[in-house]
């Protein structure tokens, strides 16, 4: 995973100021971006599992940060089918 984020940080760090947001440059954003919004997932849906029914309480921190990086996920999802 570091290694995805990398090459595109090296990637986007090498262009001009507004040369970006098409082509390869965003494909590789974009599968970095879900890439990291999938594993975040994976480990709010854990810690979820970990608080039992207390996490699927609004007023539990867990729930918001499992709401969250479902929402991340689904845009990282989306830019990638539009990249």
């Amino acid at each position: 995973m570091k290694g995805l984020a990398y090459k595109a940080l090296a990637a986007v760090n090498d262009l001009a100021h507004g040369a970006g947001g098409a082509g390869a440059i965003h494909k590789l954003c974009a599968a970095a971006l879900l890439h990291a919004a999938e594993a975040c997932s994976k480990i709010a849906s854990d810690a979820v599992q970990i608080h039992g029914g207390s996490g699927y309480m609004w007023e539990m921190e867990v729930n918001r940060l499992y709401r969250a990086t479902k929402l991340i996920e689904i845009g990282a999802a989306r830019a990638r089918s539009a990249a």
